[in-house]
């Protein structure tokens, strides 16, 4: 029995064993976070080469392994984020994101003068509340 050659497209691909994963980070990059707000990390995905695209990624927080991803977010910092993949060759791939926790921007309103309503409070305090009984 011969056995006859295919050309079956599923089988032919266009990579090579020498492709490394690619890596394709979601969101923003750096992504901007305010001191004490929570950073929901977007992630990355495998975008090709198409043997690869269910490889896992692990992530590392500042050169830490971290899964999930977990930032400090009580003080001003940058942190960097990396995700990782290596293929069933031994090739790897690394994305980095960054992170900057900022400190909340402070407004200064300059204003000559200040307009209150104060209804059903009593005004009991002496000083500066006894003016605006008349409000």
């Amino acid at each position: 029995m011969t056995k006859t050659p295919t050309n079956d497209a599923a089988s032919s691909t266009s990579t090579t064993p020498d492709t490394p994963p690619i890596i394709q980070i979601s969101g923003d990059n750096p992504a901007i976070v305010q001191v004490g707000d929570t950073h929901n990390d977007r992630g990355a995905n495998i975008t090709g080469p198409q043997p690869d695209l269910n490889l896992g990624i692990t992530t590392y927080v500042n050169g830490i392994e971290s899964s999930p991803v977990q930032l400090d977010t009580t003080e001003v910092a940058t942190d960097t984020i990396a995700y990782v993949a290596t293929d069933q060759n031994g090739l790897t791939a690394t994305s980095t994101s960054a992170v900057i926790v900022e400190a909340p921007s402070i407004v200064t309103l300059e204003t000559e003068s200040i307009y209150l309503h104060i209804s059903s409070l009593p005004l009991t305090c002496c000083g500066v509340f006894s003016h605006l009984a008349g409000l």
